[in-house]
């Protein structure tokens, strides 16, 4: 093989107009018109000087040689098998790189059986779009609440720090839109004079914003489940006239979903 490569050398080399390239080890690369080339050496002028002294530079100092058509003749077998090494790296990398992001589909369609929301306890579906890279992921869920009965809409953007794999941690920035029934809870003063207290129910509609926080872990390719939590506020509550009151949002659920 080495004599095969010194051959292929000296046959660039014997081009008299071959503009070649001396990428060394250390210093700098340099453009030279090659002479000779043999186990031990390398022989050259400088190509802005070709009628100028021949220089000579030992093989174990020269990585590697670019002749005038783009070819890389390998002089040095260290830095040859350093570069191959790091070549093989990148392309597994690579590889693996594709790999999962075709293991993981970019559709999920999750149910939500278990969810607690505001006050209500309830449900909910959602549909989300995860971006080729796989870090972010554009989620649209509708939640209903049954003991405090409501509906929400709450689309999301997720972000996926780490990507998509078997344990996929995310936070997600929140609108919140909905309506569902509240308890008010109210004192009074009965005929005898005792205080009592009731509770009654009232509509209450919510626009506001939340930050949620969760994760995903896939039991197969396309099977997972999906532990999300999270809170933030209403807007502003003036049904109060001597001050003003932001109304929590809070939210858990428990699912699972189908990966497409």
């Amino acid at each position: 093989m080495k004599y095969l490569l010194a051959f292929t050398l000296l046959a660039v080399a014997g081009n008299t107009f071959a503009q070649d390239t001396i990428f060394y080890v250390k210093d700098a690369p340099i453009v030279v018109k090659l002479e000779e080339i043999n186990p031990g050496r390398v022989k050259y002028k400088l190509w802005d000087y070709p009628t100028g002294p021949s220089y000579i530079a030992p093989r174990r100092d020269i990585k590697k040689i670019v002749s005038a058509n783009g070819t890389a003749l390998w002089i040095n077998e260290k830095a040859w098998d350093r570069h191959y090494e790091a070549v093989k790296r990148n392309e597994a990398q690579t590889v693996t790189t594709e790999k999962v992001r075709k293991q993981y589909k970019r559709n999920m369609l999750s149910v939500q059986p278990i969810c607690f929301l505001m006050n209500g306890i309830g449900g909910g579906i959602a549909y989300e779009r995860i971006n080729r890279s796989g870090n972010t992921g554009f989620r649209l869920p509708v939640y209903g609440t049954i003991n405090y009965p409501g509906i929400f809409f709450m689309p999301s953007l997720r972000i996926y720090p780490f990507g998509q794999r078997i344990f996929s941690p995310f936070v997600a920035p929140t609108l919140v839109l909905g309506s569902t029934e509240r308890p008010i809870y109210k004192d009074s003063v009965n005929v005898y004079g005792n205080k009592e207290n009731y509770t009654i129910r009232e509509t209450a509609t919510y626009i506001g914003f939340a930050i949620e926080a969760g994760v995903n872990v896939h039991l197969t390719r396309k099977m997972f489940l999906s532990i999300t939590g999270g809170g933030g506020v209403n807007y502003p509550d003036l049904s109060k006239k001597d001050k003003v009151e932001y109304s929590g949002i809070a939210k858990f659920a428990l699912g699972f979903g189908y990966r497409f």
